[in-house]
């Protein structure tokens, strides 16, 4: 009796490992096919890679810090909104960290005058442009980013005595942030400064401008 029931211990233990196999190894008590399970091996993220071109648009502010030996020292301040258009081209340092050179071209009509001297003295621009490098860290779809390089700009000072027009260089800082609306469009807001620091206009002896923009600028974007 006793050798029987050891016999019959063993099997039952034996063949636990193949009964547990038809009940948990299937997929339930009736042993059918296994849950599917997902395979993400494939999934990638959002590629910045590449060029892209886009439209502007938001608001221009600014000054100009005058000084006449004859006459004393003056600013002008200005300020109206503007559009423009954007290009450049992406490359993936590393999956997060992209880089690349982008250029703009900006209508930007912007006039102030100060009535000194007995004159009215008045500096005025339109176009501006930038070429800069652009860095930033993209988490997926969103690309917070840093930008800086050259600014170029028409400049005006003018006076009863005529107008002197220059094209001045100087530089451009900004910062932005940028979004992938699909894998194709994005869109962006950014804040640009800049400064074109001092040049000699030959009105009433010699005046001296010193001239300086910021814009916060909205764009939406193509990628290809």
């Amino acid at each position: 009796m006793i050798r029987a029931t050891a016999t019959a211990l063993v099997l039952a233990i034996a063949a636990t490992p193949a009964l547990a196999a038809d009940l948990g190894g299937g997929g339930g008590w009736g042993g059918g096919p296994a849950a599917p399970v997902a395979d993400n091996s494939g999934a990638q993220g959002f590629s910045w890679q590449g060029g892209y071109a886009g439209v502007t648009a938001g608001y221009g502010w600014g000054s100009a810090d005058n000084a006449n030996a004859g006459v004393g020292k003056w600013s002008n301040e200005y300020g109206n909104p503007l559009m423009g258009v954007y290009g450049g081209y992406n490359v993936a340092v590393t999956p997060n960290i992209i880089a690349g050179g982008e250029a703009d071209l900006v209508y930007n009509p912007m006039k102030g005058s100060t009535v000194i001297g007995g004159q009215t003295r008045t500096n005025r621009t339109s176009l501006n442009g930038t070429v800069r490098a652009r860095v930033g860290v993209a988490y997926d779809r969103i690309l917070p980013y840093a930008t800086a390089g050259i600014a170029i700009a028409n400049q005006q000072v003018k006076d009863a005595t005529g107008s002197s027009d220059q094209t001045r260089v100087g530089y451009a800082l900004g910062a932005g942030v940028e979004g992938a609306i699909t894998n194709s469009i994005t869109a962006r807001v950014e804040y640009m400064h800049q400064n074109y620091g001092n040049s000699n206009h030959a009105l009433s002896g010699t005046t001296r401008a010193d001239q300086s923009i910021n814009q916060v600028r909205a764009g939406v974007g193509l990628k290809f």
